[in-house]
C-alpha cells in the first residue's frame, strides 16, 4: 500500500505541476493580447506586419508645419507645410499619413499624383473626404501610396505659343490687323499643340489624341474656342502652366 501511495503522489504533484505550467501559459498569452490591444492603438503600428499595400478612407485633411510631423514617419517632407490625412482602415482603426504641400501646383508635386491617381482635378479637392486612397506600409508606419512622378525631357513651354497664337486670332477678331499675322497664326497653332501634347503624354494622365487636337487647332474660327478648351483640359492634368 506505501508503494501505491507514493505512486499516486507522485502522479497528483505531476498534474498540479501542470495545471500551474497551463495557467502560467495563460496569464503570459493574456498579456500579450492586452499589448497587442494597447499596440494596435498607437498611431501608425496599425495592420498586419506582413501587409504591404492596402486603402484608407480619408476622414480628414488639414495643413500642419513640418515640425509637427512624428521624427518616426518614413518619409522626408522637404516643404515647410505638409497635408496630413486622417484616414481609416479596415476594421475602424486610424492612423494618420502626410504628403508634402507645395506653393506651386505642378504635376510632378505628391498632391497632383494623388489626385490624379483618383482620378480628380484639382478644383475637386473637396471630393477627397471619403474617397478610398492607396497606402503602403513602410517602418511599421504607413504612408501614402503615390504614383512615380512621370519624368521627361520634353519642354513645357510649348504651352506659350499656343497662348500667344490664340490671343493673336482675339486680336484678328477685334483689330482686323494684317493678314501675316492671321497666316503666322494659323500655321503655327497645330504645329506647337502637337508637341505640346507630346510633353502632355509622358509629363501628365491625360493623353489627349496626338493628331485631332491639331487638327481642330488648323480649322479657322472654331479653333480658338477648341485652343481654350484644350487649355482648360490641361490645367486640369498638368496645373497651372503660368506658374
Amino acid at each position: 500500500m506505501g508503494e501505491s501511495d507514493s505512486e499516486v503522489e507522485r502522479e497528483l504533484e505531476r498534474l498540479s505541476e501542470e495545471l500551474d505550467s497551463g495557467n502560467e501559459y495563460d496569464r503570459r498569452a493574456e498579456e500579450l493580447l492586452e499589448l497587442e490591444a494597447v499596440l494596435q492603438n498607437v498611431e501608425g503600428t496599425v495592420g498586419s506586419p506582413t501587409e504591404q499595400r492596402t486603402t484608407g478612407v480619408v476622414r480628414t485633411a488639414r495643413r500642419v508645419s513640418v515640425v509637427d510631423i512624428p521624427e518616426s514617419y518614413p518619409e522626408t517632407i522637404e516643404t515647410v507645410a505638409a497635408l496630413a490625412f486622417d484616414v481609416r482602415l479596415d476594421a475602424g482603426r486610424e492612423t494618420t499619413v502626410y504628403t508634402e504641400w507645395s506653393e506651386t501646383f505642378t504635376a510632378e508635386t505628391p498632391l497632383a499624383r494623388l489626385l490624379a491617381s483618383l482620378d480628380l482635378s484639382p478644383d475637386s479637392f473637396g471630393d477627397l473626404h471619403g474617397a478610398a486612397v492607396p497606402l503602403a506600409r513602410v517602418d511599421g508606419r504607413y504612408v501614402l501610396d503615390l504614383p512615380s512622378p512621370n519624368a521627361t525631357d520634353r519642354s513645357d513651354k510649348w504651352v506659350y505659343p499656343i497662348v500667344a497664337c490664340l490671343l493673336l486670332w482675339g486680336v484678328v477678331w477685334l483689330a482686323n490687323p494684317s493678314g501675316g499675322l492671321i497666316l503666322l497664326a494659323w500655321l503655327i497653332l497645330p504645329v506647337v499643340t502637337y508637341f505640346d501634347i507630346e510633353y502632355l503624354h509622358e509629363a501628365s494622365d491625360w493623353n489627349p489624341h496626338k493628331l485631332l487636337w491639331p487638327f481642330l487647332m488648323g480649322i479657322w474660327v472654331i479653333n480658338v474656342p477648341v485652343g481654350l478648351l484644350y487649355l482648360y483640359k490641361r490645367v486640369r492634368a498638368a496645373g497651372p502652366f503660368w506658374r
